[in-house]
């Protein structure tokens, strides 16, 4: 007997082994569906795989404010000046605007806008050299403003600057004689919005927010939502008295896997999408500031090239100058860039067709002097305006 009772309990023993094994697989196959049908919102998709931002590290989505229109921007008015709606401007006539100017710009450091003393150094530089303007960054690509918007939206996701008076440094610079001003703003290449409004953010079919190569979400050049917020601060941004603002990023991503995304079953051209937006936005802001744009030079040069949908049939005439950016074109695609609008826009040359030069080269002091070497010596051998970052080159390469 007690031979058999020993063989019993054995079995006993397996069969609880057993039956707390299904239990445990039950378990987490239930946490499983939890986390990815519950918790799949904070799931990204990046260039490097799948993230996940769980809702106590990251803030939680949630649906954009209503954009009532902000206060006037008066230099020196008080904080308490009433609301009003802007008048729309008429639609533009279609046809490219001409500068009488060829500019000769350098960015502005942010720095500089709480620093006055190197505000002062600018201004000294605009004054005794041939240098004519000067472009400030106000809406970064990671989607900080460099201003305290009057908005909900930037003050939530964190965007605005309270401590920057930009009316303040737009005036110093007027005193101060520069001529030109320049305000460069990133459209729909964001950081901060996108991750608080996800609405507003480009997405993968399943839903998912979808990251570019440097893992940053983008606005949705389709939304609805992200056409209002970016109208809405430039409306804003051209009250501040610039005379230009030059549009970066207003394009689709194209870097990253772009393969990933999904903009609906039947979306609109690409470059209908950024002509749209683009034509809202010149009656929005109206006569407050001439607005020009960013174009990759492939866009320019190669007819093939359309994934940015930025077709300059369609773009040229809502602004009045292109920049063409050169951080990763040499002297030959620039060349093949200028062919293209000598051929398509001759209007166009010189005034308004202006190379973004890159960071000097370092093979040698001579070659940082000359600005950036094969480039530069193009653009000024076709008396071609330039603009150069004020950060990488030494400011004594301007000295007349």
């Amino acid at each position: 007997m007690a031979a058999r009772y020993s063989s019993y309990k054995g079995k006993k023993l397996s069969t609880q082994i057993i039956k707390w094994t299904l239990i445990t697989l039950g378990v987490l196959a239930l946490a499983f569906v939890i986390f990815f049908f519950v918790l799949q919102r904070f799931i990204t998709y990046t260039s490097d795989g799948v993230r996940v931002d769980l809702p106590w590290v990251s803030q939680v989505s949630q649906p954009p404010p209503p954009l009532d229109s902000p206060p006037p921007i008066v230099t020196g008015a008080p904080e308490s000046s009433p609301a009003v709606t802007p008048t729309p401007a008429p639609t533009p006539t279609p046809t490219p605007a001409k500068l009488d100017n060829k500019l000769s710009a350098i960015t502005l450091p942010s720095s500089a806008l709480t620093d006055p003393a190197q505000l002062e150094t600018y201004i000294a530089l605009v004054s005794s050299t041939d240098i004519n303007a000067l472009m400030i960054e106000m809406k970064a690509p990671d989607g900080k403003l460099y201003w305290d918007s009057a908005f909900q939206m930037p003050k939530t996701a964190k965007a605005a600057s309270p401590d920057i008076d930009i009316a303040a440094v737009v005036k110093k610079l007027r005193d101060g004689g520069v001529p030109h001003l320049i305000a460069r703003v990133s459209v729909f290449r964001d950081n901060k919005i996108p991750r608080f409004f996800t609405s507003t953010s480009i997405k993968t079919k399943s839903g998912y927010m979808w990251l570019d190569n440097n893992n940053r979400p983008w606005l949705n050049p389709y939304s609805e939502e992200s056409a209002e917020y970016m109208t809405a601060i430039i409306s804003e941004l051209s009250q501040f008295g610039f005379d230009e603002i030059a549009l970066d990023n207003l394009q689709f991503p194209t870097a990253g896997k772009v393969s990933m995304v999904y903009y609906g079953e039947s979306p609109p051209g690409k470059d209908t999408a950024i002509a749209s937006f683009l034509t809202k936005l010149k009656s929005a802001v109206g006569s407050n500031a001439q607005l020009s744009c960013f174009v990759d030079y492939r866009s320019v040069s190669d007819a093939d090239f359309t994934a940015a949908g930025q077709n300059l049939n369609l773009l040229l005439p809502l602004v009045s100058r292109v920049y063409i950016d050169c951080s990763k074109a040499t002297a030959a695609n620039f060349g093949d860039a200028y062919a293209s609008i000598s051929q398509k826009f001759p209007d166009l040359l010189p005034n308004a067709f202006v190379p973004v030069i890159p960071s000097p080269e370092k093979t040698s002091a001579a070659a940082g002097r000359t600005l950036n070497g094969d480039l530069d010596k193009f653009a000024r051998d076709r008396s071609l305006g330039w603009i150069v970052d004020g950060e990488k080159y030494p400011l004594d390469i301007f000295t007349r």
